[in-house]
């Protein structure tokens, strides 16, 4: 096994858009904060060309973290039958909510391919 650091990311999402383009057994993205920025976008767009190719593709992203950015960036992934789930969604008309749920989020950053390879961050 091989660990190679990544400092910054110049050299991160280059070798993440590889590294989906390669996957041939799953894809799976788990994100505190993914909005509609180019990188998010180049990210995404690859993942559908993988979920158009038949490789599983899952996304789970951090409802607060991802607040304000539009729900038309999973668009084509979802066309490619990619899954997208919303972590802790934002839901005050809940009969259970509590304000201390705010607090509740999944500040991961990681992305596996394949069950081998997989980039994470802080």
């Amino acid at each position: 096994m091989a660990v190679t650091l990544l400092r910054d990311g110049e050299a991160v999402f280059p070798a993440m858009l590889e590294a989906i383009a390669a996957a041939r057994r799953e894809v799976l993205l788990e994100m505190y904060w993914l909005d509609d920025a180019p990188v998010a976008r180049a990210i995404l767009a690859a993942m559908a060309e993988r979920a158009r190719a038949g490789v599983p593709v899952r996304v789970l992203y951090d409802a607060i973290g991802s607040l304000g950015a539009p729900d038309s960036r999973f668009q084509e992934l979802l066309s490619a039958g990619g899954k997208v789930v919303e972590f802790n969604p934002i839901a005050p008309w809940r009969r259970r909510f509590r304000f201390g749920w705010i607090e509740q989020r999944d500040h991961r950053k990681m992305l596996i391919l394949d069950g081998v390879t997989a980039f994470v961050g802080a």
